[in-house]
């Protein structure tokens, strides 16, 4: 039976490989983050007491902490720098900006900083 605290596991054995929010693998298994030397309840998955995998939508930090993506990027690269944006709005400089041509064009991927007309 796997561990229902487990955000992804070993199917052939049940072992954790991935917990929820809150949680950090230990071992095969998820603990609540406070029974561990984790503190980050954004973290999926620790290794020697620092956190390598976030939950969706964050990204591991240069301090070991999860951090937010912009939640105007659609995508983004493992840095957390925007790649595409949703309707309405256009990258510039790896953020997600509203602008007149992003807003006319959603289809733009990169806005010119200086222009704001879509690259």
């Amino acid at each position: 039976m796997v561990d229902p605290s487990c955000f992804t596991y070993d199917s052939s054995s049940g072992a954790c490989t991935g917990c929820y929010p809150g949680f950090a693998l230990s071992g095969p298994k998820c603990m609540l983050a406070a029974t561990t030397t984790a503190i980050d309840t954004n973290c999926l998955n620790y290794t020697g007491g620092r956190c390598v995998q976030c939950s969706l939508r964050y990204i591991v930090g240069a301090n070991g902490i999860c951090q937010n993506v912009n939640p105007l990027c659609n995508t983004y690269n493992p840095a957390g720098a925007c790649l595409s944006c949703y309707p309405g709005y256009g990258v510039s400089n790896g953020n997600c900006v509203t602008s007149a041509a992003a807003a006319i064009d959603q289809y733009c991927k990169t806005l010119s900083p200086t222009t704001g007309l879509c690259l």
